[in-house]
């Protein structure tokens, strides 16, 4: 018989911040988001990277809707949905969609996998190394 193992968030007392969603659209759970130049009453704007060069604020933790409030992790260990295989222990960094790749040369990286996926779509743990850290990948 064999056990399935399900990964887990860890999330910090203070790793939530609120985002405030200005895009016109849903931005999906389990994507890495930046900050927009936008604050409202509703919290500080986010959006999905423009590229992977683009430093990330944190993952959403749901769903947010457009012209919605939602909470963005911002430390400990997150679920990021993959876009493609990723070894354990490889730094993460995000593409457009918002979605954990193997860090390349030049990108911004968000943190480490802590556990491997095979594809597109695999939700994943990944050890955030905090919001707007100014880690490059040599």
């Amino acid at each position: 018989m064999s056990t399935a193992f399900e990964a887990t968030a860890v999330v910090p007392e203070s790793g939530v911040r609120p985002g405030f969603n200005q895009t016109g659209s849903t931005i999906a759970t389990k994507l890495f988001v930046k900050s927009t130049t936008t604050t409202t009453g509703e919290g500080a704007g986010i959006m999905l990277p423009a590229a992977d060069t683009d430093p990330t604020v944190g993952v959403t933790m749901a769903a947010i809707a457009t012209a919605a409030r939602g909470d963005i992790q911002t430390a400990g260990i997150a679920l990021v949905t993959a876009s493609e295989a990723i070894a354990e222990g490889a730094e993460v960094s995000h593409g457009s969609d918002g979605k954990a790749k193997t860090a390349a040369s030049g990108d911004y990286i968000d943190g480490v996998a802590k556990m491997a996926c095979s594809a597109d779509g695999d939700v994943i743990p990944v050890e955030l190394v905090g919001p707007n850290s100014g880690r490059v990948k040599a």
